[in-house]
């Protein structure tokens, strides 16, 4: 009866804490969610192109720089001209294919080898 009592007492604690690290880390990430925006400035788009290395399209008010990162320092490397759309956070080379459909195709790729088996 014991050994009952201590296994349910750990499962207990087990669910107690991953509640409470679930709870604090969805916390501490709106408090960062808000800190990362800015009123007038925002990162249109961004690209890594080497170890501690990226580049930044960024749009501040009305104008759009390209802003190089290292870890020497920020820089300027020129203002863009024309519109830049805001990055939605989707790879571009994903296929925006609805789940549903994949799926359904999937099915049908899996029926048909069954059929030839």
């Amino acid at each position: 009866m014991t050994d009952l009592m201590n296994m349910i007492s750990g499962l207990l604690v087990l669910v107690l804490v991953l509640l409470l690290a679930w709870l604090c880390s969805r916390f501490l990430g709106k408090r960062m969610a808000y800190r990362t925006k800015s009123k007038y400035m925002n990162v249109v788009d961004q690209i890594t192109v080497g170890q501690d290395r990226q580049v930044f399209i960024l749009k501040v008010k009305d104008e759009t720089f390209l802003v190089g990162s290292s870890p020497a320092g920020i820089e300027l490397l020129t203002k863009l001209e024309g519109e830049y759309e805001e990055d939605d956070g989707t790879p571009s080379n994903v296929d925006k294919e609805s789940f549903k459909s994949y799926l359904a195709r999937y099915c049908e790729t899996l029926s048909g080898k069954d059929k030839k088996n």
